[in-house]
């Protein structure tokens, strides 16, 4: 890790404890995977401030995390942030968005049914737009999910 020699608060170091929090994340080693999302984020706030989209893609993996031990109350505010910070940042329009939020809602199925609408409806906000600039990619972003297409 860079921690030694760049120091313990620089953001490289943010990246390697992401990384690494994202891979015990996979392994279901969720307690070392959140200490590990934990520290991170504590450092891209500090080194970016709270509403930088690195900050946010922290924050939404401390939140992916917190819903896979079933701490949604404590998961919904990282994910409403890391939603505002990318439509802001990217806006509503941008495919990334619309997936990583698709993505977020997937695997967190218990959020309360308003969110999972918001995250939606950020979705086909960028399915209208990618298909009214005929983007050709749009089912790279989004499948061939008739659920997704059909969405009015």
């Amino acid at each position: 890790m860079n921690e030694k020699t760049l120091g313990p608060q620089h953001p490289e170091v943010a990246s390697d404890l992401n990384n690494l929090g994202l891979l015990y994340l996979k392994m279901d080693r969720l307690a070392e995977a959140r200490e590990l999302l934990a520290r991170a984020l504590g450092i891209r706030e500090k080194a970016f401030g709270p509403n930088h989209v690195d900050t946010a893609t922290n924050a939404g993996n401390l939140g992916t995390v917190l819903m896979a031990q079933g701490k949604y109350v404590e998961a919904e505010p990282l994910e409403r942030r890391a939603l505002a910070v990318d439509e802001k940042a990217l806006g509503p329009e941008d495919a990334g968005v619309a997936t990583d939020n698709r993505v977020r809602f997937q695997h967190s199925p218990h959020l309360p049914p308003e969110f999972g609408d918001e995250l939606l409806r950020t979705e086909r906000t960028a399915l209208s737009f990618a298909l009214g600039q005929e983007n050709g990619n749009c089912h790279g972003f989004f499948g061939t999910d008739p659920a997704i297409i059909t969405i009015q």
